[in-house]
């Protein structure tokens, strides 16, 4: 499972033309990136994985999934209420995409699952230009 080990694991990710590096980051980093990007974290969800590519170009790629088990509408509510993204549904799941405060890009995916509902994050966070 992603994210379990203390020490960072490399996926070697094909991206044409090139090939990106992604590591698993530690809980601590996951929440220290999680807040760069402006995301809150959904009250008592758990964090079952995550990972950040380098800072490449001026561009921080991070993802991370989370489970609770409140509903999806009750995620989705307050996603919309926090980021005030708009949202679009298909299949059973709700995909969330904006820009946040603090300027990173974010698409979040909030899935029913058996009993429980997952919220995937992907976010591009931008560097600061001295």
């Amino acid at each position: 499972m992603i994210g379990c080990s203390s020490a960072p694991k490399e996926t070697q990710v094909s991206t044409p033309p090139s090939t990106a590096v992604a590591t698993t980051t530690t809980p601590a980093a996951s929440k220290s990136l999680l807040v760069q990007t402006g995301v809150p974290e959904y009250p008592g969800a758990t964090q079952s994985g995550s990972a950040v590519s380098p800072e490449s170009g001026g561009l921080t790629h991070f993802y991370a999934i989370f489970s609770t088990p409140d509903s999806a509408d009750k995620v989705v509510a307050f996603y919309k209420d926090q980021l005030k993204f708009p949202s679009s549904s298909r299949g059973g799941v709700t995909q969330l995409v904006g820009r946040t405060k603090e300027g990173a890009d974010a698409q979040l995916f909030v899935t029913p699952q058996q009993g429980e509902t997952q919220i995937s994050i992907k976010a591009i966070i931008y560097s600061k230009k001295s």
